[in-house]
């Protein structure tokens, strides 16, 4: 169960899906943000954590944004932020785990590309160093 912000680190909520989560709650206070914007963005942030490992999301918040999300990213319900209220929602608790490619192998695709463009960078600067020199004799 990630609590306040550490839902906004994928690698969190994956480990409990690793682990065999079948679905991710989460306890969370905006209210020091005093921002609509800001408590939208946290918000996203748990829509991601539910698509990329295909479990539901419960999230309850002090000040708002109480919501419930689907497997599949989709906010279901919410209750209206800054405000005293209640949601009740019919979540699904899945059995049958269906792990998307992150549950497995996690942010691989963006350290593979952070990797490849760091390659491609020097190759860039090695080869600008050879034609300079080549030209200089």
């Amino acid at each position: 169960m990630p609590i306040c912000f550490e839902d906004t680190f994928g690698y969190i909520s994956r480990d409990f899906s690793k682990n065999g989560a079948n679905i991710i709650i989460n306890l969370t206070n905006d209210a020091w943000a005093r921002s609509l914007v800001s408590q939208y963005q946290h918000l996203a942030m748990a829509v991601f954590r539910s698509a990329e490992n295909r479990i539901p999301v419960l999230r309850a918040a002090s000040s708002g944004q109480t919501a419930f999300i689907d497997q599949n990213g989709s906010i279901k319900k919410m209750a209206a932020p800054f405000t005293k209220d209640i949601l009740i929602a019919d979540v699904p608790v899945l059995t049958e785990g269906y792990k998307t490619v992150y549950s497995y192998f996690g942010d691989f695709f963006g350290v593979f590309c952070t990797i490849g463009s760091i390659m491609i960078l020097c190759f860039i600067i090695v080869n600008k160093f050879i034609e300079k020199n080549s030209e200089v004799k």
